[in-house]
């Protein structure tokens, strides 16, 4: 997928005036298409109400100009990357041996998403159409499985990973903040810190 970005926030004049309709009715059918989901979250917010219900709604427009299928690369034998200590474990276990990912990148000012496969160091395999040049900055995101029927049982249990980081030498991220969801849990963290020295202990 590619196209203009927009990014309407919330208490944003302009967006209530001007997009206000538009918006209202888009957020009305996902919560219909989305209500398990929804619902889930509602309950989780009762139940702990610390987690609630995230930071402060977004909306995101993307105008597509291009929008085509791709297959991702094929899972060739590697492993997936050892995630950054300071992720929360649940979400590192939920995200274990998960190796095909999304790939965001903004070039002249569009949004570029679609399919990769990443392996040991954060390497990236990506379509043959798509090349990223060393030094671009760029967004990895990873999620769980969702379970076929879109069971709401599975919502406390979802976990997802965005880091961001500019494309190193080899074609590898090197992730410098990363965001992570763990239900209606969520949390960013500063990876540019970061140090490799010492051992770690799986979880």
């Amino acid at each position: 997928a590619e196209g203009m970005a927009r990014l309407y926030e919330a208490g944003d004049a302009v967006t209530a005036a001007v997009h206000g309709p538009s918006i209202a009715a888009a957020l009305a059918a996902l919560a219909v298409k989305h209500a398990p989901e929804l619902i889930a979250r509602a309950r989780s917010a009762l139940l702990d109400p610390p987690a609630g219900f995230g930071p402060l709604p977004v909306v995101i427009r993307v105008g597509l100009e291009r929008n085509a299928f791709e297959a991702p690369p094929d899972a060739a034998p590697g492993l997936a990357p050892a995630l950054p200590i300071m992720i929360p474990p649940a979400v590192r276990r939920a995200l274990s041996g998960q190796r095909r990912v999304a790939v965001a990148t903004q070039q002249a000012g569009h949004l570029r998403i679609g399919p990769a496969l990443w392996s040991d160091d954060f390497r990236l395999a990506l379509p043959t159409w798509r090349q990223l040049a060393a030094g671009e900055p760029a967004a990895v995101i990873a999620q769980s499985a969702h379970s076929e029927d879109g069971a709401a049982a599975d919502w406390a249990t979802t976990a997802a990973l965005a880091l961001e980081g500019p494309i190193g030498e080899r074609g590898e991220l090197r992730p410098a903040r990363g965001t992570w969801w763990l239900g209606s849990r969520h949390g960013d963290i500063d990876l540019s810190a970061a140090s490799d020295d010492g051992v770690t202990i799986p979880d």
